[in-house]
């Protein structure tokens, strides 16, 4: 099980957005092997769910880089962006290139760390506010459906802690605060949406809904 705060986040996020996906779903990025959460796609109204990826390891539908897919302009109902837009060198050119894929009346759902410790899937580049999602979301063509904070204040520290301990196992302290962290998720949790509302700047991270 990942105790991290900000995966149970995503994967709620994902699974409140199901009744989006149909059609032809492009998973931008996504992977098919060794998945880290607990959502999976749905089997209902889905006619294909396609994974793009530039590493065969993960066995993508289309070996590609993510701001070039030889696919056809308007040829998709639905993207993926899902914990991506931080590992690419230039996540512009991606935003601009789900659009050219997207069918008018398409739904893109999208998904970013904000407040969330670096790891590197090979490299991490950026963090960025809702500001920016709503700027360049815009730049690219897109009409905003929503933004909403995967997560608040205690989520943040919670995974930040749980970070710690994951990065400095071999002492014996940290083992410990590591298994407390663990028994204390599911309080955390609770805890962390009482108080959402009270300080909203303080976030995980970023779910966004996009249209075209």
């Amino acid at each position: 099980m990942n105790f991290s705060c900000h995966r149970q986040y995503l994967d709620d996020f994902l699974a409140n957005q199901i009744n989006l996906m149909q059609g032809d779903v492009l998973d931008i990025g996504g992977t098919r092997l060794r998945k880290k959460g607990s959502f999976r796609p749905p089997t209902q109204r889905i006619v294909s769910w396609r994974y793009v990826n530039i590493d065969s390891r993960t066995e993508p539908d289309i070996e590609a880089d993510a701001a070039s897919i030889p696919l056809p302009d308007a040829s998709v109902d639905c993207f993926l962006l899902c914990e991506v837009l931080e590992h690419l060198e230039f996540p512009e050119a991606v935003l601009r290139e789900a659009f050219r894929l997207l069918r008018k009346g398409g739904i893109g759902i999208v998904t970013m760390p904000f407040m969330y410790p670096l790891h590197a899937d090979p490299n991490d580049y950026q963090r960025w506010t809702d500001f920016k999602l709503r700027r360049e979301f815009e730049l690219a063509g897109f009409s905003i459906v929503r933004i909403v904070p995967l997560g608040g204040p205690i989520s943040v520290l919670h995974d930040h802690l749980l970070n710690l301990t994951w990065r400095t196992k071999r002492r014996f302290s940290v083992r410990v605060l590591g298994k407390l962290l663990q028994w204390s998720h599911n309080p955390a949790m609770w805890l962390d949406r009482r108080f959402m509302d009270t300080w909203p700047h303080i976030t995980s991270g970023w779910g966004a809904i996009v249209s075209k």
